[in-house]
C-alpha cells in the first residue's frame, strides 16, 4: 500500500465491521454510506471503519523493508512414547549417529511424521520373526499399532507370554526382552530393514 511505504511498524487491531457496505469502485474519502457502519473496498483487501470506538488496538508490530519475496521456512521435523517389543530375530541394521537420547525417541513432532510415514507404507515382511507387545501411548490406538505391524510380519504375544493384569515392563525385563521406543518399529518399517535395537532402548 502506497500510503504506508517506508514504514517499520503497524497497529494490530480488533475491529468491529458492523454492516459493511461492499463497494464497486474506489470512492477515496467518501463519507459512511447510509445504513451501513463500514467500507469494504472492491478488492476486499481494505475495511474502512469510520466510528473509532469500534477499533482496538492490540499490538505494533515492528517490522523492517525486505527485498524479494518472503519464503516461509519449515520448522525440523521431530518424535513420542513407548513400545516393548520382544524380538524372535535380532535386527541387523546399525542406525546412523548410534543410540538416540530420551529427548530423541519421545519427540512427538518427530514421532508423528515417522507414524504417517510407516502408515503410509505397503504391507512387507520387515518385521517377520518380531513377537511385540505393547504398553504406553502410542501416536496410534494399540489396535491401531497392533494392526500396523502385523501388516509388516510381526506377531503379537500372547497372553500366555505376558500376564496382561500385571506391569508388562517389569515382566519384560525380568525376561530379558528390549524394552524400544515405538520409533524403532517406524524406522525399521520405513527403511525396510531392521534397525539395531540398542539405538532404541528404553530400558538402559
Amino acid at each position: 500500500m502506497g500510503y504506508i511505504q517506508g514504514s517499520t511498524q503497524l497497529l494490530l487491531c480488533q475491529v468491529l465491521p458492523g454492516k459493511a457496505y461492499q463497494c464497486t469502485k474506489l470512492i477515496h474519502g467518501h463519507s459512511l454510506m447510509k445504513g451501513y457502519d463500514s467500507h469494504v473496498s472492491p478488492c476486499k483487501k481494505e475495511l474502512v471503519i469510520f466510528n473509532k470506538y469500534h477499533i482496538l488496538p492490540q499490538y505494533i508490530v515492528h517490522y523492517q523493508p525486505n527485498a524479494g519475496e518472503f519464503k516461509y521456512t519449515s520448522p525440523p521435523k521431530p518424535i513420542s512414547a513407548a513400545a516393548s517389543t520382544a524380538e524372535g530375530k535380532k535386527g541387523k541394521g546399525k542406525k546412523k549417529g548410534g543410540k538416540l537420547t530420551i529427548d530423541e525417541l519421545t519427540d512427538t513432532e518427530m514421532l508423528k511424521n515417522k507414524h504417517d510415514q510407516a502408515v503410509a507404507m505397503p504391507s512387507s515382511s520387515t518385521l517377520d520373526g518380531f513377537n511385540i507387545q505393547f504398553t504406553g501411548t502410542f501416536q496410534n490406538t494399540q489396535a491401531g499399532m497392533t494392526a500396523l505391524v502385523k501388516s509388516h510380519g510381526a506377531t503379537i504375544a500372547s497372553k500366555l507370554e505376558f500376564d496382561l493384569s500385571t506391569n508388562k515392563i517389569l515382566q519384560a525385563n525380568k525376561k530379558g526382552v528390549s524394552i524400544v521406543g515405538e520409533m524403532f518399529l517406524y524406522d525399521c518399517i520405513i527403511n525396510h530393514k531392521k534397525q539395531n535395537e540398542d539405538h532404541y532402548r528404553l530400558d538402559d
